[in-house]
Formats: C-alpha cells, structure tokens, sequence
C-alpha cells in the first residue's frame, strides 16, 4: 500500500515513477538503477548518486549532471550532446558510443572510462583526470584538454600516453622550475 502511495504520489507531483522508487532528480540516489529509455533531457541531476546505473541508450542531452556519481554506470550509446558533467565521477564509466558533442567534463573523474568510438566535438576536458582512459576510435581534434591527465590513456593511433602526459598530443608536464 505504501508503495503504490509513494507511486501515486510522484505521478500527481508531475514527476515520473521508475523501477526501485527511484526517481532522477538533483541529489537523488539511484545507484545500480535500470533507467533504460527513460528521457533525461535537459534534467537537472547535479549531485545525483547514479554509480553503476544503466543509462545506454538514454537521452541526457543538455541534462546537468555536475558533481553526479556515474562511476561504472553503462552509459552506452547515450545522447549527451550538451550535457554538464563538471566534477562528475565516471571512473569505469561505459560511455562507448555516446553521443558527446559539446558537453562539458571539466575536473571531471575519467579514470579508465571506455570513451571508444565517440564523438568528441568541441567536448571541454580542461582539468579531466582521463588517465587509463579508452579514446580508441574517436577524433579528438576540437575538443580542449589544457590540464588534463592522461597518463595512460590510449588513443586513436593505439598510443597510449607515458608517465607525466598531459593534454590531446601527450606532452609531458614540465615542471615550472625547468621553464626557461
């Protein structure tokens, strides 16, 4: 009974009811979530815990997930054209195929996320912690990466960045008492 009140009780708020009781909000905890085809465009999901949930295929585009919780989530294949992903934890993160183009993940956590076969058009990596990071198959030419790690990752061309990288040509940091 509680729960169908509970049901009930989002639906006549305007929100929507998912599977668990979760219900994807700012702060909201929808870890390990089955959110598949449900439509996240333009939400505002800052702060959300959404750590191992199934997001592939949805559509996030313009949804503002800064400092949200997605570390392991299946982000496959989703649209995130736009979206806000400043500070967001993505360590693990399965985000193959996804739809990338113009979204923002500054001092985002990217540890060994599989970004394969993304668009990256005009994406924002400035301060991004990418090391160990997939970018096989993907055309990194316009998106910006000042101050990103990404000591290990592996790109297109089957590089993969030493000790020390930083940004898309993966230079190695020079510490400021060696500048001229």
């Amino acid at each position: 009974m509680f729960r169908l009140a509970l049901v009930l009780a989002v639906m006549f708020a305007g929100g929507d009811a998912y599977a668990g009781e979760c219900v994807p909000a700012a702060r909201a905890h929808c870890a390990s979530a089955d959110l598949r085809g449900v439509d996240l465009a333009e939400r505002d999901l800052a702060g959300a815990d959404l750590a191992r949930a199934n997001l592939s295929a949805d559509d996030l585009s313009g949804a503002d997930l800064r400092d949200a919780d997605l570390s392991h989530a299946n982000l496959y294949a989703a649209d995130m054209m736009a979206t806000k992903l400043d500070r967001a934890r993505l360590r693990g993160a399965n985000l193959r195929q996804a739809h990338l183009e113009n979204a923002s993940f500054g001092g985002a956590d990217l540890r060994d996320a599989d970004l394969s076969y993304t668009a990256l058009d005009d994406v924002d990596f400035r301060g991004a912690d990418l090391r160990g990071a997939n970018l096989r198959m993907t055309n990194p030419n316009s998106a910006k990466f000042d101050g990103a790690e990404i000591e290990g990752a592996i790109w297109s061309s089957g590089a993969i960045c030493g000790p020390g990288s930083m940004g898309a040509d993966c230079r190695v940091k020079v510490p400021s008492a060696a500048k001229p």
